[in-house]
């Protein structure tokens, strides 16, 4: 059938693209705000000095800075080997995502979720980049894989030891990844207790076990609610139109959205199916978790809503939509090709006018502002909020009031600098530092001041 050559072709497509964007991207995308910052603390001489600032300043978990602390130190100002890793794990993050959703689908479905992911905004946006989100991807797809294994192959030792060595790592990865090992290990405890109907066979130590999970489920709270140094330098809970966002980027655009809402509201509303599908059981709980643990804490504690902690809900995403669309469209073959192609191209469309992805825009342009002044590779430049110390000589570039508190505005200088420059996303905390009568440059991301 035509319809069915040209649905292929558009699949096979959206795989090649999904590929080609992993690979052969990968030098366009300098290191971005956050980058910066995870690079300078990696700079450091120590890995002590490095575990310190995460736990005091960051608040990140360690295992992305283990990954690239050795690559920091043999290739040091190595944009190329930085952006390496992110990509092989985003990769093998493609291959897991295809042997995951082939234990929920056929393989035309399974085919159609996978370049459905392939080009998804968030996986896409993440793969050329040295933060924790690419490998909180990988874990995630990881433990999802061994999670529905165990839960059909009667607990075999092979997958519960792959699904708890996924969730030990994605515990050390990123707090979103700590709370979706959580959530991994809840799924797999209620199933275990249904299974063996333990409150029936041992009502004690059943009501034991989910008596402490309550309990250490409230110390956290006020361990929450004493510690202010979680603090996110973001004092505001989000808004409505900012969970709207997540939602948008999670979904690859705002016409997938809807399309998403539309297949949701046919499946349980107007068909009145059951949650019941393995799929929509686990891939609703694991992608509405997150946002609904996201704001509660924001809202109650201290800031966590931040679009970039929910890069692993796509997989979900991808799954249900998919489950969705097929259950749906039932013997509607044109239609359903039709919202098929529909989703993807409108993802690709969604990629295309994003400003820091296949525009290829730079958003921090250090590269340009020391191409059009060059001495300031000579010149000791003061700096206010992050460090780019990957661009300098870190002999002469100086920081305050950035990730490393130790230097202060008041304090003399061994050489006196003749630059300033400040993040714009940092402006708010520099503003007592923009020296007066000094000539601004500015830049995308990024202002320079220079002595008359």
């Amino acid at each position: 059938m035509k319809g069915n050559r040209t649905y292929l072709r558009i699949v096979f497509f959206a795989l090649f693209l999904g590929v080609f964007s992993r690979i052969f991207l990968l030098s366009f995308f300098p290191l971005n705000f956050d980058e910066l910052i995870q690079y300078d603390i990696l700079s450091l001489s120590k890995w002590k000095e490095v575990s310190l600032y995460l736990r005091h300043h960051e608040r990140q978990l360690p295992l992305a800075y283990m990954l690239y602390y050795p690559i920091v130190k043999i290739f040091p100002h190595n944009l190329l080997v930085l952006r390496i890793p992110g990509i092989l794990i985003s990769l093998l993050s493609l291959l897991v995502f295809w042997k995951s959703s082939c234990l929920f689908f056929k393989k035309e479905k399974a085919l159609f979720s996978t370049a459905l992911f392939g080009i998804a905004f968030y996986p896409l946006n993440f793969t050329h980049t040295m933060r924790p989100y690419p490998l909180l991807i990988l874990l995630t797809l990881s433990g999802l894989y061994f999670l529905t294994k165990t839960l059909r192959a009667q607990f075999n030792l092979k997958n519960m030891v792959g699904l708890f060595l996924s969730v030990f790592l994605m515990m050390l990865t990123h707090p979103y990844g700590l709370l979706q090992a959580v959530s991994f290990l809840f799924v797999l405890a209620v199933v275990l207790f249904r299974r063996f109907k333990l409150f029936k066979v041992a009502p004690f130590l059943s009501f034991a076990f989910w008596g402490v999970t309550y309990l250490l489920f409230l110390i956290l709270n006020v361990f929450f609610l004493k510690n202010s140094s979680f603090y996110h330098p973001n004092y505001i809970p989000p808004n409505i139109l900012k969970i709207l966002g997540a939602g948008v980027l999670t979904t690859s655009g705002h016409l997938n959205a809807l399309i998403f809402l539309g297949l949701f509201l046919n499946y349980h509303i107007i068909k009145k199916r059951k949650f019941s599908e393995p799929v929509v059981t686990m891939g609703l709980f694991f992608l509405i978790l997150p946002f609904i643990a996201g704001i509660f804490i924001s809202w109650s504690y201290f800031p966590v809503f931040e679009l970039r902690y929910l890069a692993h809900t796509s997989i979900f995403f991808s799954l249900l939509f998919t489950h969705y669309l097929y259950e749906s469209c039932g013997e509607f073959f044109k239609t359903k090709r039709f919202l098929q192609s529909l989703s993807l191209l409108s993802i690709v469309f969604f990629l295309v006018f994003q400003k820091n992805f296949y525009s290829l825009s730079n958003k921090i342009d250090i590269p340009g502002m020391i191409k059009n002044h060059p001495e300031l590779k000579t010149e000791v430049v003061l700096n206010c909020g992050n460090c780019p110390s990957f661009y300098f000589n870190a002999d002469k570039i100086k920081c305050i009031r950035g990730w490393d508190f130790k230097i202060k505005p008041d304090k003399n200088l061994e050489k006196k600098e003749k630059a300033v420059l400040i993040f714009k996303q940092n402006i708010n905390f520099c503003k007592d530092v923009i020296p007066k009568r000094w000539k601004e440059y500015s830049y995308d991301g990024v202002s320079l001041f220079l002595s008359p």
